[in-house]
């Protein structure tokens, strides 16, 4: 609903601009816009962690590309478009840090464990990532997009039917490593 009426508003503004309708006749300009519902995200106990990681461990087309994923988003609190805009040149391995480009034009650099580092380099050395290309890859070398985040939530909600009730998702792992 909230977007709904910041799109119309926004329609309706251009209208009155380019001389289509008047300010008074504008019936957006009437429409209180609908208060955000508060976040039903919270963190995610460490055993349940747990058992989200082990379902991405042991299923799938690709579990340990899925591994890599949650230990990266547990590690960094990154977003997904930060996870998937990540290069093989954005990781500094002397320092175990990752250079992460998020949303709002962020960018920060991010230190990981010797263990994720290892992890991401040998990922981007078997699955020949380009040093300016995304890093993240199928095993068949073309990257992943969002997609491999709303199938791999998709199995473990069917493996962990509590991850489906409660509409867990990638951002749930952000909430747990910030808290």
């Amino acid at each position: 609903a909230e977007n709904c009426v910041g799109a119309l508003r926004c329609l309706y503004k251009h209208a009155e601009k380019d001389n289509w309708i008047s300010e008074k006749d504008n019936p957006a300009r009437k429409v209180d816009k609908p208060r955000r519902l508060p976040s039903t995200r919270r963190a995610i106990a460490g055993t349940r962690l747990g058992e989200i990681n082990q379902v991405a461990a042991t299923t799938g087309d690709d579990p340990a590309l899925d591994a890599l994923i949650l230990r990266l988003h547990t590690e960094t609190a990154c977003r997904r478009g930060g996870a998937l805009a990540i290069r093989p040149q954005d990781l500094d391995p002397e320092q175990c840090l990752i250079m992460l480009r998020e949303k709002g034009e962020t960018v920060r650099w991010q230190p990981v464990s010797p263990t994720l580092m290892a992890g991401l380099l040998k990922h981007a050395e078997e699955r020949h990532a380009p040093r300016d290309g995304r890093l993240l890859r199928y095993k068949d070398g073309r990257p992943i997009t969002y997609r491999r985040y709303d199938g791999l939530w998709e199995r473990i909600g069917r493996e962990l039917p509590w991850v489906r009730t409660q509409g867990i998702s990638t951002h749930w792992i952000r909430h747990t490593t910030l808290k």
